[in-house]
């Protein structure tokens, strides 16, 4: 099945990250795949949901059927990314639908 207007991008996930014993943290190494996302203007309405310094920031919409994570402190991982044309996007909310348009 496919979503009117995909695309192949880039998801970056990362794996959990460290603390070392001096305190430090290190960054999970990442793995890119490549997914099929259909990218949308955000729109005023999804654009609120930011916080009042991000609401400035270059926002999109996507619609995929693959798994895309946010951040989680409590396991140390980092959001996953989406890289379109060399554009990196930080995904940072998921919602779960019942179904989308083909």
């Amino acid at each position: 099945m496919s979503i009117l207007g995909q695309e192949a991008v880039t998801r970056r996930r990362y794996g959990a990250g460290s603390t070392s014993s001096t305190g430090g943290w290190t960054e999970g190494s990442s793995t890119d795949t490549t997914i099929q996302v259909s990218f949308q203007p955000a729109s005023y309405d999804d654009l609120q949901t930011l916080s009042e310094g991000e609401r400035h920031r270059d926002a999109r919409k996507g619609y995929t059927y693959t798994e895309l994570r946010v951040v989680d402190n409590a396991a140390g991982t980092k959001a996953d990314e989406v890289v379109v044309g060399g554009v990196v996007y930080e995904v940072r909310s998921v919602a779960r639908e019942r179904s989308v348009l083909p």
